[in-house]
């Protein structure tokens, strides 16, 4: 990413960055996922760099050894994927459990757990499922 010099006046700086071809579809989901929840494509990238950011938390960027599981050599996002498919299919289900859910199969805990329950609970709804509390 390129990006210009900082803004004296705090404004935001553009940054541009180069999609493959092959890639572009991501472009096209990205810009569905905002128009849907009434954001901008700038709000959907630097959400998505905060969430990179926080699971990462300043350390060496390879995914660590906590987020291995049972599943063996699963990536925690690829565990994080699977049990959204499955949540998905319930068509709705309550907070508490998707709380359970994501300590149990995902080990998050405190508050990086509710962070997550929140996004997740987001993520799902956007998808037309109910998680009521």
């Amino acid at each position: 990413m390129v990006g210009r010099p900082v803004n004296p006046k705090g404004r935001a700086r553009p940054y541009s960055f180069s999609v493959p071809e092959t890639e572009l579809h991501q472009i096209q989901q990205l810009e569905a996922h905002a128009d849907r929840e009434g954001n901008s494509r700038s709000e959907m990238i630097l959400k998505a760099i905060k969430e990179y950011n926080h699971r990462h938390k300043g350390e060496n960027n390879q995914t660590s050894l906590e987020s291995y599981g049972e599943g063996g050599s699963e990536s925690l996002a690829v565990r994080e994927n699977m049990l959204f498919h499955e949540l998905k299919r319930l068509g709705e289900l309550r907070f508490s459990e998707l709380r359970k859910r994501m300590a149990g199969d995902l080990g998050y805990r405190g508050a990086e757990l509710v962070h997550f329950c929140n996004m997740m609970a987001e993520r799902l709804q956007g998808e037309g499922v109910r998680v009521w509390r």
